[in-house]
């Protein structure tokens, strides 16, 4: 796997937005839709608490597809 630097030279990545726990940005195919969405761990959120942070938006995903979106 690339790190975000390895990235960053190869793709053209466009920032989306920052916060504590990160700096979110995407990437366009070539129809110009977001394939992929990438959070660089620039912020609060270290490395260590990334599998908390998987665990969490999982699980509010999974609420929100059970729940809100039927």
């Amino acid at each position: 796997m690339k790190n975000f630097e390895e990235l960053n030279k190869t793709e053209i990545l466009d920032r989306m937005l920052s916060s504590e726990f990160g700096t979110l940005y995407s990437h366009l195919d070539i129809q110009g839709n977001i394939d992929k969405i990438i959070r660089f761990l620039d912020g609060k959120l270290t490395p260590e608490l990334l599998p908390v942070y998987v665990q969490l938006y999982e699980a509010i995903l999974e609420y929100i597809l059970m729940n809100i979106i039927k």
